[in-house]
């Protein structure tokens, strides 16, 4: 049976991010394998084998102080600091109150390594908490 490839982090207290915020994963929860390596306080991955990689993604997050309204955040992956463009997700908040728990669960192709891979907020002014990201191997590139 082949090794199980994955690794896992998190992060519970508020954070404040502005326009393209790479966000900090505070704590590894779990890690199989030696493909998927992160640094705990870091926002980067590293992928050291090629292949297909299934990428689960939810966290909570809320308007800034400085936010004006409407205030659009986009979250969404990237991999060696280029936008993977399929697997992004919108909210648009129309006033200072209310949290928007978003999700993002996609497969990405990783064809050469080393690879580094990220998650990125971008809006004016928010804050982030309650993240959480698990990241692991599915297959080879065909």
């Amino acid at each position: 049976m082949p090794q199980l490839e994955l690794a896992s982090a998190y992060s519970v207290p508020p954070q404040m991010g502005t326009n393209k915020t790479s966000l900090i994963f505070e704590k590894n929860r779990l890690s199989s394998g030696t493909t998927i390596s992160h640094t705990e306080s870091e926002a980067q991955f590293s992928l050291s084998q090629t292949g297909i990689y299934m990428v689960d993604f939810h966290g909570d997050f809320s308007p800034g102080l400085a936010a004006t309204f409407p205030l659009s955040l986009n979250i969404s992956f990237s991999e060696n600091g280029e936008n993977i463009s399929e697997a992004n997700s919108t909210h648009v908040f129309q006033e200072s109150k209310g949290i928007a728990n978003i999700s993002i669960s996609s497969p990405i192709s990783v064809s050469s390594t080393p690879a580094t891979f990220e998650v990125e907020a971008d809006a004016k002014s928010f804050l982030y908490n309650n993240i959480g990201v698990t990241i692991y191997k599915i297959g080879e590139v065909q």
